[in-house]
């Protein structure tokens, strides 16, 4: 069973209204970020005690391993950790929803104009994404316990966004091949 065009990376297109179309399958990518940003911004809001519970609990077992018995290097630590608790939700969740407005603002001009910019960059945040996200999984003790069930979401939903970035890229490609370059007919 042969895959939408739309949705498949490996597909060559035939001529140009194919590769237009394809160049629309970027909009659709960006627009999975765009609903995935909401997503987060949704959970940072809603879900404050949460984050405050597992913070605090994320920084007394830091305390505990390094065998810090300070009085005042824990009320310190505890006096940060409840005035992060009060500032990163509603500034991850305001970054969020500014974050998510560029994205409808570049799904739009990839679907009016499809082309390879924006689906490259968006690809390159991804890859980006993905190694610091690797790269940092047991290092921090805090981000360890993040990867939760609304990672995991966000983690399928930027998958399909990839694939959509990938069959965008290589559609506005061939679209501006097919607009530059003269057709060939075949005698």
């Amino acid at each position: 069973m042969a895959l939408p065009i739309w949705i498949d990376p490996l597909h060559r297109p035939a001529d140009a209204d194919e590769a237009f179309r394809m160049g629309r399958s970027g909009a659709i990518g960006v627009s999975i970020n765009a609903v995935s940003g909401l997503f987060s911004a949704a959970i940072f809001w809603f879900d404050r005690g949460a984050f405050g519970d597992y913070l605090r609990a994320s920084m007394e077992r830091t305390m505990a391993a390094q065998g810090e018995t300070d009085p005042q290097a824990i009320a310190l630590t505890s006096a940060m950790t409840d005035w992060m608790v009060g500032v990163m939700p509603p500034f991850v969740a305001v970054t969020s929803v500014l974050f998510t407005l560029v994205y409808v603002v570049l799904a739009r001009m990839q679907w009016r104009r499809p082309n390879r910019i924006i689906p490259g960059i968006l690809l390159g945040v991804y890859v980006w994404s993905l190694l610091a996200t690797i790269g940092n999984i047991g290092n921090m003790p805090m981000m360890s316990g993040l990867l939760g069930w609304w990672t995991a979401v966000a983690w399928v939903a930027s998958t399909f966004a990839a694939i959509f970035l990938i069959v965008g890229f290589r559609g506005a490609g061939a679209l501006y091949r097919f607009r530059t370059q003269p057709a060939v007919v075949d005698v």
